[in-house]
């Protein structure tokens, strides 16, 4: 029975292995081709206050990367559950909106509104019998913290994709978190299958957006991007694992909740573009995006070690967690007085 169960392991990760090797394959290519189309269009946007590139770059590199992720997911998924199936269309809607903001910038309200919108859906649908919180909360009080949780995060992640190589990379880390917690501690097959093709997918975009970009995500990837790696995190709390859903983002969270209550009690309007996080001002007193993508990647890789050892010692794993990210920031903070 154990050689059995043992078997079955290996050819399912054998599985898990190919899907991913085919999202980076096809991801890649995929990629490559959108390049040469947008370009030859004049696709190309202008460096602004959120982002710390110069001159112009190609935009539209999340579209392979979300078509790729959700072809996968439909074609290996055996079953998606309504909750599921709501996500996945509340992603194509989200990926169509952000791409016709990439083309004509939409008013910021219309931008919350779908995104308001989307998780609303994929929350009706999620049943009322689970709750995501580990402490007894009434079930709208639930609901209603989980979706500020979705939007927030869903935003910060497109918020914090202000340069080379760094919401791509962030991506891959989440993922390979959760698919490791899941593979490893039962979590339904098709969370496993999204997490090891969005790995996938943005593995393949990485090579064309590592320093110096030659296309980058744009809102039709960052935001469904974010709006996926939410779903993923929140399917980590509903089955116990509420450190590992913490835990796993931490430095995304930290760097870009810091930033905002800077900008909040400064006066600042905070839903306008800026490029005041730690990471950009680092880059801002003269180190490479990839050197500081590379520190984020380091302390990443704790993270989702820490991850799967808070199944067992989630406080001593939280702890540490933000141990690391903290050290982290404060580096970055100090980069920026020594300049």
């Amino acid at each position: 029975m154990i050689g059995y169960s043992l078997l079955s392991f290996i050819f399912s990760f054998q599985n898990y292995i190919l899907i991913f090797f085919l999202a980076i394959i096809f991801t890649f290519f995929l990629t490559r081709g959108t390049i040469a189309i947008v370009s030859k269009f004049g696709l190309l946007a202008k460096s602004n206050k959120r982002s710390s590139h110069k001159g112009t770059l190609a935009f539209g590199g999340g579209v392979p990367v979300i078509f790729i992720t959700l072809v996968i997911w439909i074609i290996f998924a055996k079953s998606l559950n309504l909750f599921s199936l709501a996500v996945l269309f509340s992603t194509s809607i989200l990926a169509l909106v952000s791409a016709v903001d990439d083309l004509k910038s939409l008013r910021a309200r219309t931008r919350i509104i779908f995104h308001i919108l989307a998780i609303i859906l994929c929350l009706y649908f999620l049943p009322s019998n689970i709750h995501i919180f580990p402490i007894d909360l009434p079930l709208l009080v639930d609901r209603i913290l989980t979706g500020l949780f979705w939007l927030w995060f869903l935003n910060l992640f497109n918020f914090m994709d202000g340069i080379d190589g760094i919401a791509a990379s962030e991506a891959i880390f989440i993922c390979v978190g959760v698919f490791l917690v899941a593979v490893f501690f039962t979590l339904p097959t098709n969370i496993n299958i999204l997490a090891i093709a969005l790995a996938g997918s943005a593995a393949g975009f990485l090579p064309w957006n590592w320093h110096k970009a030659k296309i980058m995500l744009g809102d039709a990837g960052s935001i469904p991007i974010g709006f996926l790696l939410g779903f993923l995190l929140i399917n980590l709390a509903i089955s116990g694992y509420f450190a590992a859903a913490f835990i796993l983002p931490l430095y995304f969270l930290a760097d870009a909740s810091l930033t905002l209550f800077k900008r909040l009690i400064t006066g600042k309007k905070i839903w306008q573009a800026h490029n005041e996080h730690y990471y950009q001002r680092a880059v801002q007193a003269g180190f490479g995006h990839n050197k500081i993508v590379l520190k984020i990647t380091f302390a990443n890789l704790a993270l989702v070690g820490l991850a799967v050892f808070s199944i067992s010692q989630p406080l001593i794993a939280f702890f540490i967690a933000s141990l690391i990210v903290s050290t982290l920031i404060i580096h970055f903070f100090q980069l920026t007085k020594n300049k």
